[in-house]
């Protein structure tokens, strides 16, 4: 076998290969962490939707609207997962005019008499409508619209017709105080 006579001397390695020592983090722990899921929101029930809806309107039954005004609806409801529905029905044709509005809040409405379909009596509901419960809490009366006001043509004002006028007051006037004047002096 081959000896080798020279003396083993360790070598030095370079810095790239001197071993450093690191921590190694221990692995996950297998303890379950806690997720929290958010509980189902319960259903109002429909007695909770009607006790939380308010209605303030400012007619009694009957009332009379021009058909140039308007007819103005209060109402709040407290449960957001419904809608308010206002329809009004001319009781004559059964036309109607109708409007929905989101729950959960307090609304201001208002509806330009001119957009119905026609001037005379009216039935109106105002009711919420929830998915689970169909419609509920119904509000109910009537209203009268009243014709249009026919719009008479107006003659056209010219400079004629204003002197013409202003000559007849200053004459009718003047006439007058003549006469007063008049029957004032032989008194």
């Amino acid at each position: 076998m081959p000896t080798n006579a020279a003396p083993l001397v360790p070598q030095t390695l370079p810095p790239t290969w001197t071993p450093t020592f690191t921590t190694t983090p221990l692995p996950p722990t297998v303890t379950p962490t806690i997720t929290r899921t958010p509980s189902p929101v319960p259903t109002s029930s429909a007695q909770d939707i009607c006790a939380g809806f308010k209605l303030l309107y400012d007619f009694d039954t009957g009332k009379p609207f021009p058909w140039d005004g308007a007819i103005t609806f209060y109402m709040s409801s407290d449960a957001p997962e419904v809608v308010i529905r206002f329809v009004a029905t001319h009781r004559a044709t059964g036309e109607n005019q109708g409007a929905q509005f989101p729950g959960g809040q307090t609304i201001i409405a208002e509806l330009p008499v001119n957009l119905l379909p026609h001037a005379g009596l009216y039935n109106w509901e105002l009711s919420i409508y929830s998915e689970t419960y169909g419609d509920l809490c119904p509000r109910e009366g009537t209203f009268v619209v009243l014709r249009p006001q026919n719009v008479e043509a107006t003659p056209e004002v010219t400079a004629e017709t204003t002197l013409e006028i202003i000559a007849e007051a200053t004459l009718e006037t003047t006439v007058e105080v003549i006469a007063e004047a008049t029957s004032g002096s032989e008194n």
